[in-house]
């Protein structure tokens, strides 16, 4: 269905949740936060939302935009949200517990912002744009810290 959010167990391929009509339109994308608790997912009608997986209804819509979310990730200590946006080229930071936009990295990048990664100590945040322009972002001072331009897998030196 539409807007359904489905969970599967990996091993069993049982389906072990179930969210029909998540989002209006076509969910986006979703990950499920590290302490299992909860689902946040992006959808096409450009919301974000949580819902507890025990209650499976939303708990609280953290932001909706007037542009789609191109990337979604939660940071490993379960503490932040983080998206990216598909026209601005922002990166916005939202506290979960909170509902709180705690920071937004302005036109981050020129380019659609294709990935974002974070740290497994949640203090370094990646993201990489369609160019393959990569920065680095400090999660506890919200500032650049590196800049890469036009990164590709060749330009590693392997060597050492």
């Amino acid at each position: 269905m539409k807007g359904s959010l489905s969970i599967f167990d990996l091993e069993s391929k049982a389906l072990v949740h179930h969210i029909p009509q998540a989002h209006a339109g076509a969910a986006i994308t979703a990950v499920v936060t590290n302490d299992g608790n909860f689902l946040i997912s992006t959808g096409e009608e450009k919301s974000l939302r949580l819902f507890p997986l025990q209650s499976k209804q939303v708990l609280r819509e953290i932001t909706k935009n007037k542009t789609p979310f191109e990337d979604m990730v939660v940071t490993p200590d379960d503490r932040y949200v983080i998206t990216a946006w598909l026209s601005t080229g922002d990166i916005k930071i939202h506290e979960i517990n909170t509902n709180k936009e705690v920071h937004v990295f302005e036109k981050a990048h020129a380019w659609r912002i294709s990935s974002t990664a974070v740290s497994p100590d949640s203090r370094i945040l990646v993201s990489g744009d369609a160019t393959g322009e990569i920065k680095v972002w400090d999660l506890i001072n919200f500032k650049q810290i590196y800049n890469k331009e036009r990164f590709h897998a060749s330009n590693l030196d392997m060597s050492e």
